[in-house]
């Protein structure tokens, strides 16, 4: 037979008891979370410093002791806790001169009468001085004062230098120098009451942010965790405002393993196993693109670059369409297959500078001599991370006696030009046609003799000679059988450059409407886009009724091809389509474009940015939602790409009053897990490459959190607000710049099985 014997506590001492010190430290916690729900951006809160809490921003500091002695009576001026925080207050003073200070006395204690002879005052000590405050010049004011300065004047628990300040001190300097900034805090709801008062205020925040009221009010037990962690520790940090979104944040994310996640995903979308694999792309150096078929040589401005690549480094640089790129491509031609081309057209930063490394790597893996043609280098506003990278690719190209050529629309920096050894006669700008040179090539592409002069003085008046545009002009008037120039089309030349995309664009506005509709279509792609995928642009509704042919008439004025054969739009189309056809237009058809580019089912990391980028703009995730579960799949080298091409995505709806560009659910769902993923890939790779320009960024993104194997998803999901597009942003390797406003993103160029 058993018997249940209850358990019971051991009979102790009451006197050791420790519950009013514990809830004492309880209740500075509580208040110390309260503190940092209150701080504004760029203030910092400090645990334990001067005192229990200091609240320090620009230019002030508020120091606060906090006391929960509801039961061991009310405050009075004679009270052992009040005189020993005025001496701290005048202690701290003296310890930090020239600070604006203010002190804080909260209690839950209420306020008390003194007893006993020395103040004789009409109201209490506590109340005369929250008076004095308010009315520092009023008559009972000052008459107040005079009894409460000569009252603590003889307290002998009080520092000998308040004493004699006290008894030198004139009414009005007592006033100034200790009563306004000393506030009595009477009264404060209990330990329950706080508690509850912080949960609201949780609540109110946590609303702003798509959090739901249960998981926001839950944030209370890891911010106080965090806040009695750090009031413990020696060498603490002061806690900000940051810190307490990112904890707040968490509470709002529930956890999901990744292989529960894909099935999931499978589940809703359909998917079946059989998708379209995402692997990792080829090296960043490949060969040098393939030359046009009608090009104007210039044999000896070409052999001019050629020796000064040969020397060491040389630079081209010029305007969109001025044809740098196939002047560099010439220029090396004859150097034979030693020679690695590396495309940087429209990549963000930490993008660019991966290819840098990749290129700095190759040349040293082949320890042999090469020549580097980095084309289209744009360092940015803040070319200083690029530093690094170039040095490292012109000291291992020195290293076997290679060189380095440049292709960009500026000069280059002066620091960046002495990181590659290059000096001026070594800088080239890409030159313009002039009217002779327009005759030549006008000749060479079919036109009479008899007519190449005038046409060269009437194009090259109208395009001032830019190589594109005279090139645009000179398929135009092939495509019309070369017609004779007449009076009615001469215009008058002038003596600056014409606005050459102006001109583009009324040019494009006389070429027949499939043409015109292919390059509208063109001018949305994001990058470089493989033939097969633009005739399914062509394919969308309405369809162009031949859009191949529509591609081949207009490949090499309008269509760039580029080293992988593949072909991108000129820059000088930039956003004609939907300055042509409007917002709605773009809007329609960037979703069709996103579905049209699995036409072709061979994919590579870059994809996925161009993919993202069109999803963006469309507002609508497309093709991204079935392709999910493959893309979680995916190697972790892939994924270090697509942290490379695509991390701007990371800072979409992570700033307060922003969210995701997608309305609906599923959609953002989707676009949630990648930016996830992207933004782990960010915080993870490249560590010891992250420069400080993008502190501010990496703080905004470590809300994005990756524990193990488990992905965390955000919960409840953000709906649809405002989508930002800023036009510059200094970014790492972690985050990246956006984009331009009309919305190139970074493209990974390598094909893919």
């Amino acid at each position: 037979m058993s018997h249940t014997i209850d358990p019971r506590p051991l009979i102790n001492d009451p006197a050791r008891e420790a519950v009013d010190t514990m809830r004492g430290y309880s209740y500075q916690i509580l208040r110390s979370v309260e503190a940092w729900l209150g701080l504004g951006d760029g203030e910092i809160l400090v645990l334990e410093g001067a005192e229990d809490l200091d609240q320090i921003g620009p230019g002030y500091v508020v120091t606060e002791q906090v006391k929960d002695t509801a039961g061991t009576g009310n405050l009075t001026l004679r009270s052992a806790n009040a005189l020993s925080a005025i001496g701290h207050f005048w202690t701290h003073k003296l310890r930090n001169p020239g600070v604006a200070l203010q002190f804080r006395y909260l209690t839950t204690s209420g306020v008390g009468q003194e007893r006993g002879e020395g103040l004789n005052l009409s109201l209490t000590g506590i109340d005369a001085w929250e008076t004095i405050g308010r009315a520092p010049t009023a008559a009972a004011s000052l008459e107040h004062a005079g009894r409460i300065r000569a009252y603590l004047a003889t307290c002998d628990v009080l520092p000998q230098s308040l004493r004699d300040f006290l008894a030198a001190a004139s009414v009005e300097a007592f006033i100034a120098d200790l009563v306004q900034p000393f506030a009595w805090i009477t009264g404060q709801p209990d330990v329950s009451e706080l508690q509850r008062r912080i949960e609201a205020r949780l609540i109110e925040l946590g609303d702003r942010r798509h959090i739901g009221a249960a998981a926001a009010a839950g944030a209370l037990a890891p911010l106080y965790l965090a806040a009695w962690s750090n009031a413990t520790l020696h060498d603490r940090p002061p806690l900000r405002r940051g810190d307490l979104l990112r904890i707040l944040e968490d509470a709002g994310t529930t956890k999901v393993s990744t292989a529960v996640l894909i099935d999931l995903i499978k589940q809703t979308t359909g998917s079946s196993a059989a998708q379209s694999p995402v692997t990792q792309s080829e090296l960043a150096v490949t060969r040098p693109p393939r030359a046009p078929k009608r090009r104007f040589a210039r044999p000896d401005f070409e052999a001019e670059i050629a020796k000064a690549v040969a020397a060491g480094a040389a630079q081209i640089h010029g305007s969109t369409g001025t044809g740098k790129t196939m002047l560099a491509a010439a220029a090396v031609a004859a150097f034979g297959a030693a020679v690695g081309w590396i495309d940087l057209r429209d990549l963000p930063p930490a993008a660019a500078l991966a290819r840098l490394r990749a290129a700095a790597n190759h040349v040293e893996s082949r320890e042999t001599k090469m020549t580097i043609i980095l084309d289209d280098l744009d360092p940015s506003d803040d070319p200083r991370p690029f530093f690094p990278a170039l040095q490292q690719l012109s000291a291992s190209l020195a290293a076997y006696g290679g060189g380095l050529l440049v292709t960009s629309a500026h000069r280059l920096p002066p620091r960046l030009a002495s990181a590659i050894g290059l000096d001026e006669p070594s800088t080239f700008a890409a030159p313009f046609f002039d009217d002779t040179e327009v005759a030549r090539y006008f000749i060479a592409g079919g036109c009479p003799p008899g007519d190449a002069e005038n046409w060269s003085k009437i194009v090259h008046a109208s395009t001032s000679g830019h190589p594109q545009l005279a090139d645009a002009r000179l398929s135009a008037l092939q495509q019309q059988d070369w017609p004779a120039p007449t009076i009615t089309e001469w215009i008058a030349p002038t003596a600056e450059i014409v606005d050459v995309r102006a001109e583009a664009r009324r040019m494009v506005a006389a070429l027949p409407q499939d043409q015109r509709e292919m390059l509208y279509r063109a001018s949305l792609v994001m990058g470089r886009i493989s033939r097969k995928r633009l005739i399914a642009v062509g394919q969308i509704a309405p369809q162009i009724a031949e859009p191949g042919i529509a591609i081949d008439r207009l490949t090499g004025p309008w269509l760039e091809v580029t080293d992988t054969s593949d072909l991108r739009a000129s820059p000088l189309l930039r956003n004609i389509g939907v300055d042509t056809l409007g917002v709605p237009w773009s809007e329609q058809m960037h979703a069709a474009i996103a579905w049209a580019w699995l036409s072709d089912p061979k994919l590579s990391s870059g994809d996925v940015a161009t993919l993202l980028m069109h999803a963006a703009l469309s507002k609508q995730m497309g093709p991204l939602v079935h392709l999910l579960p493959s893309l979680l799949d995916a190697a972790p080298e892939v994924w270090q790409e697509i942290g490379d091409t695509s991390g701007i995505f990371a800072m979409i709806g992570v700033d307060d009053g922003y969210d995701t560009p997608f309305p609906g659910a599923i959609d953002r769902v989707v676009f949630r897990i990648l930016q996830l993923r992207i933004a782990v890939e960010g915080r993870t790779n490249g560590d010891s490459r992250h420069h400080s320009a993008c502190a501010e960024g990496s703080r905004r993104a470590s809300r994005w959190r990756h524990c193990g194997r488990f992905l965390r998803l955000p919960v409840p999901l953000a709906g649809h607000a405002a989508w930002r597009r800023r036009r510059r942003y200094n970014g790492c390797r972690r985050y990246r710049r956006p984009v331009a406003p009309c919305g190139r993103a970074g493209e990974g160029r390598h094909r893919i099985a």
